[in-house]
């Protein structure tokens, strides 16, 4: 809700110094390395932006655009968001209807509501005088991630951590990203890293997720039809083998239509989410096996470019810029540790009930 705003609510928060967080659907809209960012809160979140909404920190916490839902209030965590220091501001009456004990809630659009604020408080409410964010830190240096030191890691099996960092870091900053439904959107919103390019429209993001109902595979076909939309920009979706069995015929378009995706399977030979969110909760550990298949070869068979990637190393050697700077498709299967255990706590914690409710 507070895309095409993004721009006019970071020139604010720099002229103020004002700490910045965004919800998991909000990713994409704030650089990853600007140094007022500190990640995502909510689901899948980082524990950087939890603290930087506590009331030691934040005098006052102004959340724009944001259903307020479980997955954007870490589970309705009453420590952060939730409180009398809120100001809620959305063009979406029902999003208001859950701020009852905030301290003012305003029906009206970010960009109306924060233009003429913009201008005066700093006369300049487009950004565009603003230098551009720059870093060649491997990791945002003022977000706290739960295993940074897996990030960098190059050895033995492919570490989803890695991989997204690695992928971050290596794609064009204006390849549109979609995350499945599962562990691929969990590993995307915690270690995915956002470069916003120079000048790109503040209601455009990059960065695209499913959550609420987007049932596994959406992903999939999604990213064909951005490709069909714009084939000047590469496409790079990352899904799971149990979606990709459920859609994955669906190349098969990309193909004849010789369309830039980058289709990467984590091939785990499990459904993820569901087999580590079963240990997590002391439940019964059922129904999530899959058998062993090999999506590279399968993608082979429909006539795609595909490669099967086992090591970082094999990652690294197959020059994915490259890859993205030419039309038509292209699978890896990436054969990752399913013994990583993705950013699951503020889910478990919902579940299980083990948030602590201090009303």
């Amino acid at each position: 809700g507070a895309t095409g705003a993004n721009d006019i609510l970071v020139a604010l928060a720099e002229s103020r110094n004002w700490l910045l967080v965004t919800t998991p659907r909000g990713k994409g809209l704030v650089d990853s390395f600007h140094p007022l960012y500190r990640g995502v809160f909510g689901f899948a979140g980082h524990n950087s932006a939890s603290d930087a909404l506590k009331v030691e920190n934040a005098d006052r916490v102004v959340a724009i655009g944001t259903a307020l839902d479980e997955v954007s209030t870490c589970g309705w965590d009453p420590t952060t968001i939730l409180s009398d220091r809120l100001i809620h501001i959305s063009s979406n009456p029902s999003h208001l209807s859950r701020s009852t004990m905030a301290r003012l809630v305003v029906l009206g659009s970010p960009k109306l509501v924060f233009g003429p604020i913009a201008d005066k408080l700093i006369g300049d409410s487009t950004g565009a005088s603003r230098q551009p964010v720059t870093s060649d830190a491997p990791l945002p240096e003022n977000t706290r991630f739960d295993e940074p030191e897996v990030c960098l890691e190059r050895s033995g099996r492919i570490k989803a951590q890695a991989l997204m960092n690695f992928m971050s870091n290596i794609c064009p900053r204006d390849s549109r990203v979609l995350m499945d439904t599962g562990n691929s959107f969990l590993w995307g919103i915690h270690y995915w890293n956002v470069r916003r390019p120079k000048g790109m429209p503040a209601e455009r993001n990059l960065f695209n997720i499913g959550l609420g109902f987007a049932a596994m595979g959406w992903a999939i076909g999604s990213s064909i039809g951005m490709a069909a939309a714009n084939r000047d920009k590469p496409v790079v979706c990352f899904t799971g083998d149990g979606s990709y069995l459920m859609s994955g015929q669906e190349l098969t378009i990309a193909l004849q239509e010789n369309l830039n995706v980058l289709m990467l399977v984590l091939n785990d030979a499990s459904l993820g989410m569901v087999n580590h969110g079963q240990k997590l909760s002391g439940g019964e550990r059922v129904a999530t096996q899959l058998p062993s298949v090999d999506f590279a070869m399968m993608a082979k068979a429909l006539g795609v470019e595909s490669h099967k990637v086992q090591t970082m190393e094999q990652l690294i050697d197959l020059d994915i810029p490259e890859i993205l700077s030419r039309p038509g498709p292209c699978l890896l299967d990436i054969i990752v540790d399913g013994d990583q255990v993705p950013p699951l706590g503020s889910r478990m914690k919902v579940l299980t009930g083990s948030i602590p409710n201090d009303n």
